[in-house]
């Protein structure tokens, strides 16, 4: 899979109309700065002895060569941006799960009750409603107008932690700098708001649909036939067997917010793996292109593979098997 994505990325970034040497020297630079340039990051050689030159050095060395833009190798940039969007999605993921899943099994108690149309009401408006567009909305509303969250940024530069693990949360609290903490929060909630809505709102509609098929089953109603508090057969029985398709979902939802920190890290000014995504386009910084697109795969893969296991824990048949 990986090769399959560094080797599409590849050929995309490179037949794209532009000079990305041109553009790292400027426009007052001559043929000779550009011809210098060329040679220093290779690419004066042909686009497929690029490709192996590539190939070679990510899989051989787990070299993913040196941005354009920072003249800085792509890995080092990729390690200090990474831990920013993977607390942001993390913390959006949690906030989903926890969300989602009640919404679920109350709206597959109650069908067609009141609260039932409300929360399909709530998950279809997640799914129709663009990310970017609710981003600047909360910006004009929560930034703009009421005052109650900064619009941009990771924190103030001021209170930023010591790195220690990557994590402003983390970090802060290892510090128990709290001041700092809370400052750091109020600039992730606005972002984890956009991030979660969409994933929350699938995530609530994937568990209202398994529960609605499980609670149907004949061991449900045997469960209730013998008294049950009703209480332990939903939450008990039945939400566990309706986890399992959720969690396919919830698993590649995880991999996929980190493709939509391209739109909301842009609009928030947040500075994350999307945010440099978004820089290297600009500067048509293939090295960092591609290996911000390897290291996103590899976390879906990743993702993937961590549903797998805790299919095993949700049915014990599965792991027998």
């Amino acid at each position: 899979m990986l090769i399959g994505v560094l080797t599409i990325t590849f050929v995309i970034s490179h037949v794209i109309p532009g000079d990305p040497v041109r553009l790292m020297a400027g426009k007052l630079a001559g043929e000779d700065v550009w011809q210098v340039l060329r040679k220093e990051y290779g690419l004066d050689k042909p686009l497929y002895e690029q490709y192996i030159n590539y190939i070679a050095g990510f899989f051989l060395r787990g070299d993913l060569g040196r941005s354009l833009r920072t003249r800085q190798p792509v890995m080092s940039d990729l390690a200090d941006y990474f831990p920013a969007s993977f607390e942001l999605v993390t913390m959006s993921m949690l906030v989903s799960v926890l969300v989602a899943i009640p919404i679920g099994v109350v709206s597959a108690t109650r069908k067609d009750k009141l609260i039932d149309h409300g929360s399909r009401l709530f998950a279809l408006s997640g799914v129709a409603m663009p990310a970017f567009w609710l981003a600047i909305l909360l910006q004009l509303i929560l930034g703009y107008g009421l005052h109650l969250l900064p619009i941009s940024g990771r924190i103030d530069m001021a209170l930023a932690p010591k790195p220690i693990t990557g994590s402003y949360l983390v970090d802060t609290l290892l510090e128990r700098d709290f001041s700092a903490f809370w400052n750091a929060l109020q600039h992730m909630l606005m972002p984890v708001m956009v991030l979660s809505f969409g994933s929350l709102s699938v995530i609530t509609r994937m568990v209202r649909s398994s529960m609605l098929e499980v609670l149907g089953q004949d061991y449900v109603r045997t469960a209730r036939a013998y008294g049950l508090a009703d209480r332990r057969v939903v939450y008990g029985y039945a939400l566990k067997n309706a986890m399992i398709p959720a969690m396919t979902h919830i698993g590649m939802s995880y991999g996929t917010l980190f493709g939509y920190t391209v739109l909301v890290e842009t609009v928030f000014d947040y500075p994350g793996v999307g945010l440099y995504i978004t820089n290297a386009i600009l500067y048509l910084d293939f090295p960092a292109i591609i290996g911000a697109t390897i290291l996103l795969s590899l976390v879906v893969v990743v993702a993937n593979l961590a549903v797998d296991f805790v299919y095993c824990l949700l049915d014990p048949r599965i792991r027998y098997a």
